[in-house]
């Protein structure tokens, strides 16, 4: 049987790492949001309620990593960097 305190400690865990996760909007420019086709071509970060206003082109992640000045998208199990 599971005491209440340890369910507790527990639960405050799990809370943490999941409130520890990274956001997945932080890789484009404020006030935009990632976009990319299904077969994965022309990621790009868009105005958001401007159409396709572009206000980022993104390229898939080589595999230093994006760099300095860049964050991460990901979408159908690719991963790109965008400018930010």
């Amino acid at each position: 049987m599971t005491s209440p305190s340890s369910l507790v400690a527990f639960s405050f865990a799990v809370l943490a790492a999941v409130a520890s996760l990274p956001d997945p909007a932080t890789a484009c420019p404020p006030g935009s949001r990632f976009s990319v086709k299904p077969d994965g071509t022309n990621p790009i970060c868009i105005v958001i309620g401007q159409g396709l206003k572009i206000r980022a082109r993104c390229f898939k992640m080589p595999s230093a990593g994006c760099g300095l000045g860049g964050g991460q998208e990901r979408s159908n199990h690719r991963v790109y960097c965008c400018p930010t």
